[in-house]
């Protein structure tokens, strides 16, 4: 067993922010897409004229690049933190623009 306090229903906490965020008509997949991973949140946040689609890819990203730039891969640095980050803002732009949160 882990000595360190866990965070009890933080996946439900976390399902819970995004639950209700509003459809998104009218913008492409694939380009949500692209910007997301190209600019991260501050691209997502301006193509669907979002603050919470500026700040949550913003947060995970920061996170990644800490988290394996810090623990997991010192040794390379920040570069896959940065790449999941991109990921995850690529994924995050696509699944907002598909309609997700309904």
């Amino acid at each position: 067993m882990s000595s360190q306090p866990h965070i009890r229903g933080g996946g439900k906490a976390i399902g819970a922010l995004i639950k209700d965020l509003p459809r998104i008509h009218g913008k492409s997949r694939v380009l949500a897409g692209i910007i997301g991973f190209a600019f991260g949140g501050l691209g997502l946040g301006l193509y669907f004229w979002s603050w919470r689609d500026f700040l949550y890819p913003i947060l995970v990203f920061i996170l990644a690049v800490l988290v394996a730039g810090t623990f997991i891969l010192p040794v390379l640095g920040v570069a896959p933190g940065w790449l999941v980050g991109s990921l995850f803002a690529s994924g995050w732009g696509i699944w907002r623009a598909s309609g997700g949160g309904s």
